[in-house]
């Protein structure tokens, strides 16, 4: 299995997902965070794009979101409950195994994904990717329903010297039988938790004073 290839694959799907048109704006938006949809075309879902600005340099931001940070996303993702490092392919690419939290309000149990994550750091943006990867030495946790995440990622998009825009790409299948209408109302929730999470954790490490 070529990890490399699979990682740089999923990078390029998720710069083509930021950058494409043709999204519905959803009625999850809020002020601050707009929250755009699409069918997926790798699965039977939906594929998310969220955008927020935020006073901050993409650099800074990005920091906390490398794969080389020990805690990668633990330390300010809620619905992380676990993350390790599996496997290390190169510099800027890991094999890495995180379970998450029950999701809304107990109604979807923890899952747990094996996902192949990359770094990218250019002059305009930072970028963190990762996609789903089966590898037999990693099997599911025991009594946790493997979920499946089809290529996404978070971007710092430079905006300015202190301003950023952070965006998302998502698309998971959850497994587990789901009703979608459940998914479907849970999925935005987690990503407007996910980037409220984010922004306090940044303020209580000086790195952003405020949001826009």
């Amino acid at each position: 299995m070529d990890l490399q290839k699979i990682a740089e694959d999923a990078q390029n799907k998720v710069l083509e997902y930021l950058d494409s048109d043709g999204w519905q704006t959803s009625s999850k938006s809020t002020k601050g965070v707009k929250i755009e949809l699409r069918p997926a075309t790798e699965f039977e879902g939906t594929l998310y794009r969220c955008t927020r600005s935020i006073d901050g340099n993409y650099k800074e931001l990005y920091k906390y979101l490398s794969v080389n940070t020990v805690n990668w996303k633990a330390d300010w993702d809620k619905d992380t409950a676990h993350r390790e490092v599996l496997q290390q392919v190169d510099e800027n690419t890991q094999v890495v195994r995180r379970a998450t939290n029950s999701l809304a309000l107990g109604l979807i149990s923890s899952r747990d994904l094996v996902e192949v994550v990359r770094s990218q750091v250019t002059d305009t943006y930072a970028l963190v990717t990762a996609v789903s990867v089966d590898i037999p030495e990693f099997p599911p946790i025991d009594k946790i329903v493997r979920a499946w995440a089809y290529p996404w990622g978070l971007r710092c998009l430079k905006e300015s010297e202190t301003s950023t825009k952070f965006q998302t790409i998502l698309q998971i299948d959850l497994k587990g039988k789901l009703p979608t209408s459940l998914v479907e109302s849970t999925i935005p929730t987690l990503q407007l938790g996910m980037f409220k999470n984010y922004e306090t954790f940044l303020k209580e490490k000086g790195v952003i004073v405020s949001s826009k």
